[in-house]
């Protein structure tokens, strides 16, 4: 018995065996993880399992695992809240072992915020203190109350604009920041896989995801040139490479617009600043579309081609219409943009604002996208007062038709609005309101993405999860 023993030991020498008749039960901490435990089950015989654990301050915070049938059974319960006791039983046909799991409570660097609203589900997010040395960074997510239920403290120190997604399946990819190689680790902080440095480029930065065939898409950095000068100056590629062998799929430079005429050559800096990249298949065949903060425009790549088939925003390919299907100013356009979105023909844009003529300022905007007639209309757009932020920033469409925005604080940024403090703010554009808020207390605490995860999706919390 207690085959699973030397799997818990590796993990943390510290555990708690519970025996009763056909059962055995292993509990073991998470290392640098106070909100999940490990568990190893052994049965008499092969039967499947069920985890039920129950705080003892509240009867509603229920997480119920199940497994299927075996004489051994790994389980992570993860998504506990801090400093909480929990009864929990075990149970496999008539064998039945009740032990108790208690949790510390949160590290000190947890940040402080204010929840105000509803919601449903939960939203993760990356966290970054601006200004700090060791820049320790931290993926979180939290409850519909604001609550911290799991963290990860990144291994690398890197920038701040580090991309990260729940996967749906038990774990999260993140990657980015200048330095960040993309990495797919389970709740308990275990590497699934890393990738190794970029194949043609220099850094992975800003946006990764998992492609629907499991390889996965990034945003690397590299050097662009051209023969009648000696000055270079930094470019972006994106790269689709296989997990499991590292070979290189796909990939794209934009060296090659720079070559065909169509992107400006530099001489030096960063004049594109690729920072968001969407891997498709449209009306007008596959393709990838890439946002170019620093040209204030997004660009529609074919991906059999290569060429840049048009671009969207300030003296690009589309016109810009009103709400009332008039044409627009050119203050109307997105400017220095993070993290558009398209889903259907509902464009969501994070627009930065900077360089706006007649004034910055943020905002999110939606937009109506009529590729076939190269049009863009307006449709709605939120902001706030002395709501200007020069980097970072996401805003999600939801399937509610609600738009989730992450609103990243800069500390350090001259152009910044200097009482700004970062936030997740949940919009109903039909209402043209804020239904829920997490508002940082702290002038240094940053973020640069979120996303929302459905109750059912992640952990095992009856509460978000009916």
């Amino acid at each position: 018995m207690l085959a699973l023993l030397p799997w818990l030991l590796a993990c943390d020498p510290d555990t708690t065996t519970v025996t009763a008749d056909g059962i055995r039960v292993v509990i073991a901490d998470v290392t640098d993880l106070v909100l999940a435990k490990r568990l190893a089950v052994e049965l008499d015989r092969s039967d499947a399992l069920t985890l039920t654990c129950v705080a003892d301050a509240d009867a509603d915070e229920e997480h119920v695992l199940t497994s299927a049938a075996a004489t051994e059974h790994e389980l992570v319960l993860a998504g506990l809240l801090a400093k909480t006791a929990y009864a929990c039983d075990a149970v496999a046909g008539s064998a039945n072992a009740s032990f108790e799991v208690a949790t510390d409570a949160l590290p000190d660097w947890a940040p402080a915020w204010t929840v105000t609203g509803e919601t449903s589900g939960y939203t993760l997010f990356n966290h970054v203190v601006n200004g700090q040395d060791a820049n320790e960074q931290k993926l979180l997510i939290v409850d519909p109350e604001g609550r911290i239920r799991w963290y990860h403290l990144l291994a690398e120190q890197v920038a701040g604009d580090v991309d990260s997604r729940y996967l749906g399946d038990g774990t999260v990819l993140y990657g980015g920041g200048y330095g960040a190689r993309p990495r797919r680790i389970d709740l308990a902080g275990e590497t699934v896989f890393r990738l190794a440095t970029p194949v043609t480029g220099r850094s992975h930065h800003h946006h990764t995801e998992r492609l629907d065939d499991g390889s996965v898409m990034s945003l690397v950095t590299t050097t662009n040139a051209v023969a009648e000068q000696e000055e270079t100056w930094t470019g972006f590629g994106v790269e689709v490479v296989d997990p499991q062998t590292g070979a290189l799929a796909w990939a794209w430079d934009s060296q090659a617009a720079v070559e065909a005429g169509q992107l400006p050559v530099a001489s030096g800096g960063d004049p594109y600043h690729g920072n968001w990249a969407w891997w498709t298949t449209d009306a007008e065949g596959p393709a990838l579309w890439v946002s170019m903060r620093n040209l204030d425009r997004i660009a529609r790549v074919d991906r059999e081609t290569g060429e840049i088939s048009w671009t969207l925003g300030v003296d690009g390919d589309f016109t810009l219409l009103g709400p009332d299907g008039e044409p627009a100013g050119t203050e109307d356009w997105f400017y220095l943009q993070h993290a558009p979105e398209l889903t259907g023909d509902t464009l969501v844009v994070y627009d930065n604002g900077l360089g706006r003529p007649g004034g910055a300022y943020s905002r999110v905007v939606q937009y109506r996208l009529d590729v076939a007639g190269r049009t863009l209309q307006q449709e709605w757009a939120w902001t706030e007062d002395a709501w200007k932020e020069p980097i970072w920033g996401d805003a999600d469409l939801l399937d509610d038709g609600h738009v989730l925005v992450a609103r990243g604080h800069c500390w350090d940024c001259d152009s910044a609005d200097v009482d700004g403090r970062s936030a997740l703010i949940e919009l109903d554009p039909s209402a043209d309101l804020a239904t829920w808020r997490l508002d940082f207390d702290g002038e240094r605490d940053g973020l640069y993405r979120a996303q929302r995860i459905d109750g059912c999706a992640v952990f095992a919390s009856t509460r978000w999860c009916i």
